[in-house]
């Protein structure tokens, strides 16, 4: 363990035992000082890609992304959501019920994988951080719902909430994880789309946006130490320095091909291009080599560090029969939110109001979400709406989203 010598690295590990310390400042100091080499050998325990329920996930992990071998045996996939930011206000609340009803959806369309709830935990000067209570860790264990929390790698306080989901990548021992908002309600089984992934021999699977160059709030991935580091390094406080020009490190000199089929301008001044949906794009197109997007009449695969994508439905890259299956999922179940289809695989709960910040039962897609909670065993009304000023206050300010 020589990295958690100094630099970065120590003042992370000494925040965290702050946290994990007595509330008086000069307490928690003594703690940090006292306490290192037991909370060190307490992180080293926590950091394992292995998930255990209520984990913390730290600046070790970041730093130490074990790959799992995952040869000889049979495919393993997972589900994951990210929410928060965890703090004594609570605000994420609610956004739980959401995960829990999104995970009820899942299995009630016959998903058999696994699902998995990222915490993200964040520091500021003005909120302290703060584990869920027992009841909505008890929640959660009812449901098999297992969780991790996780902080901001290296500590960087410009750790935007949409990068939290860069931590789904060290999750090794997975060979697939389909990334969803918590404001989404599945209406299908969307195991196929792990299939998908597969069949486009491809490590990121995701949508275009109309006016950012990725929507975030569905994308399949391939877990990868050799994607999680260098991404996590871009992130660094020392690490890229984001422009409109350079963007992460590349210019978008012939601009981009958004959800609707239209060329957009150059540069990287749209919606979120210096967040994690123009993160994840620039390194994926430029430095990966590999991203693959679904279009409403096409599914672009880039491997040559292009704007410019082959057809995959329409090439030889694909067998026939993988060719035909692609195209029949994605006829019987679109994952994208652009354009609009008659054969959507969920439904997104996009702007403030949400199923848990308005009691809307005779709103259709609000009556999924409730009817997904019920077969979960809770009822709407009652449990989510007990107290209708909190819950409103925590719906909308809660992040389980882009």
């Amino acid at each position: 363990v020589g990295w958690w010598a100094g630099g970065p690295e120590l003042k992370i590990v000494s925040a965290v035992v702050g946290w994990m310390g007595p509330p008086c400042p000069q307490a928690r100091q003594r703690a940090a000082v006292v306490g290192l080499g037991a909370v060190l050998g307490w992180l080293v325990l926590l950091w394992h890609p292995i998930l255990g329920a209520g984990q913390i996930t730290g600046v070790g992990a970041a730093m130490d992304c074990t790959p799992t071998k995952n040869s000889g045996r049979p495919q393993r996939n997972a589900y994951m959501v990210m929410i928060g930011p965890f703090t004594e206000e609570r605000r994420y609340s609610n956004w739980l019920y959401a995960a829990v009803a999104l995970h009820s959806a899942l299995r009630h369309h016959g998903s058999t994988a696994d699902f998995i709830l990222l915490c993200a935990i964040r520091d500021s000067p003005v909120h302290r951080p703060a584990k869920m209570l027992p009841e909505e860790e008890a929640l959660l264990d009812s449901n098999s719902i297992q969780y991790r929390y996780v902080t901001a790698p290296y500590g960087n306080a410009g750790f935007h909430m949409g990068h939290f989901k860069t931590w789904a990548w060290q999750f090794t021992e997975y060979d697939r994880i389909q990334l969803l908002d918590a404001d989404v309600i599945p209406l299908t089984n969307m195991d196929d789309f792990f299939d998908l992934a597969y069949e486009a021999q491809t490590d990121f699977l995701g949508c275009p946006g109309k006016i950012s160059v990725l929507n975030a709030g569905w994308f399949v991935l391939r877990p990868s130490c050799s994607h999680f580091e260098p991404m996590t390094r871009m992130l660094k406080a020392d690490g890229v320095r984001w422009n409109q020009k350079e963007g992460w490190g590349h210019q978008l000199r012939e601009g981009w091909l958004n959800a609707m089929g239209q060329w957009m301008k150059p540069g990287w001044a749209f919606f979120d291009g210096h967040g994690n949906q123009g993160h994840m794009y620039s390194y994926f197109l430029f430095d990966a080599r590999d991203l693959t997007l679904i279009y409403a009449d096409r599914v672009l695969q880039h491997t040559n560090g292009t704007v410019y994508g082959d057809d995959i439905i329409q090439s030889d890259h694909l067998e026939p029969m993988a060719r035909e299956r692609l195209r029949r999922t994605l006829r019987e179940a679109f994952p994208c939110p652009f354009p609009k289809v008659d054969q959507p695989a969920y439904h997104h709960f996009t702007g403030n109001v949400k199923p848990w910040t308005a009691y809307k039962p005779e709103n259709k897609a609000f009556k999924l979400w409730y009817d997904a909670l019920e077969r979960a065993g809770i009822d709407a009304q009652q449990t989510v709406f007990r107290d209708h000023s909190t819950a409103h206050l925590h719906g909308e300010r809660g992040v389980g989203g882009r």
